[in-house]
């Protein structure tokens, strides 16, 4: 402010520093950082919540604590490159970043749920054949979900008006890596760690001593 001062006319006169005092986030600190302060928390708190639910949706779609915690596991990996990738393109944390944030953590849920409970809708055995029961099943469906959002999400960012333009991007950034992350991490991670079935055999075996019961 000094050199401001200094170098400014003189019949402008002597500028003078405002900052907020008594706020809940301290004393003597710049609104700007307050209100930065402020989204952040909305983020945070929001993908929080985010994360919470999806995990709920997780344990009941696929009934099972494994597949759930790997599926969260991938989501959080699809967050950090979307937040990663709007780092890189030098975005400031706004009031348009922190609402998609909140918002997008939904749309990563997306193919991770659909593909995790083909997973374990699949009557194989070994997790590698229950992968590629997964993949024939819902692949071909997620790939063609991912291109039309793809699509629109393109279309939302080039617009003029900024919130829609960002939040576009947003959403193109996130089906992008959610689609990616959860065919290429999710579902080799399933094969190698995830649950075994009982296989086809085995359930007919049950099947005939239920009825030999009966």
């Amino acid at each position: 402010m000094v050199d401001f001062n200094t170098n400014a006319p003189s019949t402008l006169g002597e500028a003078m520093q405002i900052s907020s005092r008594g706020t809940d986030s301290g004393d003597n600190k710049w609104l700007h950082m307050i209100l930065q302060e402020t989204y952040v928390r909305m983020a945070l708190q929001g993908v929080a919540v985010g994360l919470s639910i999806a995990f709920v949706v997780l344990l009941i779609a696929t009934m099972n604590l494994i597949v759930a915690s790997l599926s969260i596991l991938t989501i959080v990996f699809t967050l950090c490159c979307v937040v990663g990738w709007v780092v890189n393109l030098d975005w400031q944390l706004g009031s348009a970043e922190s609402l998609s944030m909140m918002i997008l953590t939904g749309f990563a849920v997306d193919y991770v749920v659909h593909l995790a409970h083909a997973y374990m809708e699949s009557n194989k055995a070994a997790p590698v054949s229950r992968v590629h029961d997964a993949l024939r099943a819902l692949g071909i469906s997620v790939f063609w979900g991912m291109l039309t959002s793809l699509i629109s999400g393109y279309v939302l960012s080039t617009l003029q008006l900024q919130f829609f333009a960002k939040f576009g991007t947003f959403f193109l950034l996130t089906i992008v890596w959610a689609y990616l992350w959860a065919v290429l991490f999710l579902m080799p991670l399933l094969a190698f760690i995830g649950p075994r079935g009982v296989g086809t055999s085995a359930v007919r075996e049950i099947e005939s001593a239920k009825q030999v019961d009966a």
